[in-house]
């Protein structure tokens, strides 16, 4: 659509003199009055954020195809060829998340259907029972104590069902999260925490012996919320949350490899374009399989991608870095030996914080 230009013969923005220039000699900014309507102030965001002119395309080619090549390009000083490296990443970022958002609707028989309180939440006649203790994984709610009842209501682990006249499991207990976690402090406390869903937090570290330190408060009070969490919960728990640890976590990419590479000639800032480009390529990659994922089964889909993602990142590293195979591999694994252990400690940080705001 042809933007309405309306000149005037000074600079609105500061005020010096433009006569019938297009643009201010002062500030640069465009000599227009024309006052805009609602639709050109959207038109002109849109027009902004989703700019995808040549650039945009040059920058994809190389960023998918051929790895390594678009972060070697932009360091070498080709930088108006290409999309800057943060506003790539973001512009995948936010495909990403609207193709997430389309893949559950269509994972769903009825994608048009909106979550509506559920008839069967509402509350019921609740009888006082004698006693105050409860076994969470029996599902029979009907001697449960009108304490605990009103717990696990306020909870929403239970609903009243209305056929069998009492309260029920969401989900059954056995659909809570179950996973292991090897040795170690985190299986230890994810085991206790299952055990003694009602222990506080304090008592448990007393109880099992360990020192009242802010890692162990911090580590066991989120094995105890994901040990309560039901698989659904656990999901949208991390989908809260995977955003800000990636975000978070370029930083700590880039720091590694600076480490890795510290006897070659490469600024830190460089290793950070390589890492926001990578992880740029993950997320289009990303999606690319979640609309694939639409048509052919998800494990098939996920394994590719897994193994494909793996390969993307050893060809990049090869490709920039230029060391050979052998001694690539070897930081490949190192690389990932280190962040999985960051991975763990950023997890936990941010779940911590998510504990606090949700």
């Amino acid at each position: 659509m042809r933007r309405k230009i309306e000149k005037t013969d000074h600079c609105l923005n500061c005020g010096t003199e433009t006569g019938d220039a297009n643009f201010c000699p002062n500030c640069g900014q465009l000599n227009n009055a024309h006052k805009p309507n609602i639709w050109e102030l959207i038109r002109d965001a849109v027009e902004n954020l989703f700019a995808f002119d040549s650039r945009f395309y040059r920058s994809l080619g190389p960023l998918l195809w051929r790895p390594g090549k678009l972060t070697r390009h932009f360091n070498e000083g080709k930088r108006a060829t290409y999309v800057l490296p943060i506003r790539l990443f973001i512009l995948m970022t936010i495909f990403l998340i609207a193709a997430s958002s389309c893949d559950d609707r269509m994972e769903k028989e009825h994608w048009y259907e909106v979550e509506r309180p559920d008839k069967a939440d509402a509350p019921g006649d609740l009888t006082t029972f004698g006693g105050d203790t409860l076994n969470m994984f029996i599902e029979d709610t009907t001697d449960y104590p009108k304490n605990v009842l009103d717990s696990l209501k306020a909870t929403k682990m239970i609903r009243w069902d209305s056929e069998q006249e009492k309260y029920v499991y969401r989900q059954a207990p056995g659909d809570l999260v179950d996973f292991e976690l090897g040795e170690g402090i985190f299986s230890r406390y994810m085991d206790y925490a299952k055990d003694h869903p009602y222990t506080p937090v304090d008592s448990a570290l007393i109880e099992m012996g360990e020192e009242h330190t802010f890692w162990n408060l911090l580590v066991y009070s989120n094995m105890l919320k994901i040990s309560l969490m039901t698989g659904d919960e656990f999901v949208s728990y991390l989908g809260r949350n995977i955003l800000i640890i990636l975000l978070l976590f370029i930083p700590c990419i880039a720091l590694t490899l600076k480490v890795l590479y510290i006897y070659k000639s490469i600024y830190y800032v460089d290793h950070f374009v390589f890492a926001i480009h990578v992880q740029t390529a993950l997320f289009a990659y990303a999606v690319l399989a979640i609309m694939i994922h639409w048509i052919f089964p998800y494990d098939i889909i996920s394994t590719i991608y897994s193994l494909g993602m793996a390969l993307y990142v050893f060809l990049a590293m090869l490709r920039y870095y230029k060391q050979g195979v052998g001694l690539t591999i070897l930081k490949f694994i190192l690389m990932n030996s280190a962040l999985f252990i960051v991975s763990i400690i950023f997890i936990l940080l941010v779940a911590s914080v998510s504990v606090l705001i949700y």
